[in-house]
């Protein structure tokens, strides 16, 4: 199954709306699964929030 970033924006300004918080990192050049290979700045940024588990502090 495939998620657009379409829908993934709109369900974070859904989720914003209605006072929860929600995180979207749209990374240039890296596909929806390159946050499993740790060469990428996707998995950084996942392994940031885990670790930190603040990841609305990530830019």
């Amino acid at each position: 199954m495939y998620l657009s970033v379409a829908a993934s924006r709109a369900y974070v300004d859904a989720a914003r709306r209605a006072g929860d918080r929600a995180a979207l990192w749209e990374v240039p050049g890296e596909g929806h699964n390159d946050f499993l290979n740790r060469t990428t700045r996707s998995w950084a940024l996942t392994l940031q929030a885990v670790v930190d588990q603040d990841p609305w502090s990530i830019r």
